[in-house]
């Protein structure tokens, strides 16, 4: 909880960050590695997050068949249990992590710095 006399968190923009690498290394190759630093840290967490909601397709597709095949199974009568819990679950650790990744930003330190994006 913060008070109304402190100052708002600052959030720097990847242009932003290129700007300031721009005028720190000028027009050289330093600049460049700089630049592709910048880009694979932004777009890491955007494959991240691409990643995590492509594979909550197999907990959707148990919480589906789960639900739907409830009372159709010959074999054991728990497995459409067993998927629909399963898919649930896996579809709240998913959300969960991908939440993580979106709203929580580990700062040089590997400690959480709490600032959003």
């Amino acid at each position: 909880i913060s008070s109304p006399a402190d100052a708002p968190p600052t959030y720097e923009s990847i242009f932003g960050q290129i700007k300031t690498a721009r005028t720190e290394h000028g027009n050289s190759f330093s600049f460049l590695k700089a630049l592709a630093k910048i880009l694979a840290a932004a777009i890491g967490g955007l494959i991240c997050i691409v990643m995590m909601g492509a594979l909550l397709a197999l907990p959707i597709a148990q919480l589906v068949i789960g639900v739907q095949r409830k009372d159709m199974c010959t074999i054991n009568d728990k497995i459409p249990l067993f998927l629909t819990v399963s898919g649930a679950l896996g579809i709240v650790v998913g959300i969960m992590t991908i939440l993580d990744q979106l709203c929580c930003r580990k700062g040089e330190d590997g400690d959480y710095d709490g600032k959003l994006l």
